[in-house]
């Protein structure tokens, strides 16, 4: 069986900005997405990242990638990138919901977006629940009132008092930590380096791990088109940071 293409490794760790071991991360995720061989996945996984592929695709795994996407097609994506100009399948669009300042690209953002949500939603709560567990543990069951700062405790307070005044809507949680935003709980571990360093090894991968995300989380909760770039990073980080929690968990509780 071929390899997978080193040239075309290399162009998108350049294009993601990624490592390498990270890039085999998404060909591995994208073959099994397509149910194709590693050294056709990159291929396909290059194409979507606007990589021209003319010099390392065959005809014959232009064919296997189409065939590939046409069986896995969901709302808002379209069919295979190719290199010479052919038609692109329309996009689908959700008819239930008719306004005459949107049009299809717009609900097919939302698709999109829909995908993400899940990953920054499964993150923030790990970031908030790992952070709980480490304070506790190294200062005790106050550690909110001792060692959180005034101002995030103040914003947090505000958060409070202004969703009591709407008692009917649903509330963020019971304990205080689920009213902080993801750059409150980095600050917190900046704070406390020394203390979760022990935890996490390198500090500085994790604080651009989260920064990274936080990024994606802002566009995302401002309604906004998230690139396939941006995608594909979130997706890498939001895996490194579950191994990582994976690694640890035994250790903090």
């Amino acid at each position: 069986m071929p390899k997978i293409n080193q040239i075309l490794l290399k162009k998108l760790q350049q294009t993601l900005n990624l490592k390498q071991a990270q890039v085999y991360n998404l060909v591995s995720d994208k073959a099994r997405e397509l149910m194709l061989p590693s050294y056709q996945a990159i291929i396909a996984l290059a194409a979507e990242n606007g990589i021209n592929i003319t010099k390392y695709a065959s005809q014959d795994d232009l064919v296997a990638i189409r065939q590939a996407r046409s069986s896995t097609f969901f709302p808002g994506s379209t069919e295979i990138v190719s290199t010479t100009k052919t038609s692109i399948k329309k996009p689908r669009f959700d008819a239930g919901f008719p306004d005459p300042f949107v049009d299809a690209s717009v609900a097919n953002s939302a698709h999109r977006n829909a995908e993400l949500y899940p990953v920054v939603y499964l993150f923030e709560n790990s970031v908030r629940n790992l952070v709980s567990v480490v304070m506790q543990s190294t200062f005790g069951d106050d550690w909110w009132e001792q060692k959180v700062s005034d101002k995030i405790k103040n914003n947090v307070q505000i958060r409070q008092s202004e969703e009591k005044q709407y008692s009917w809507h649903s509330q963020r949680g019971a304990y205080p930590i689920f009213y902080t935003d993801i750059s409150d709980l980095r600050k917190i571990i900046n704070t406390y380096n020394k203390q979760f360093k022990k935890v996490f090894g390198k500090i500085p991968r994790v604080e651009m791990w989260i920064e990274e995300i936080e990024k994606t989380r802002n566009i995302l909760a401002h309604n906004n088109p998230v690139s396939k770039k941006d995608r594909d990073r979130l997706t890498v980080f939001a895996r490194d940071w579950s191994e990582l929690c994976k690694n640890v968990f035994n250790e903090v509780c």
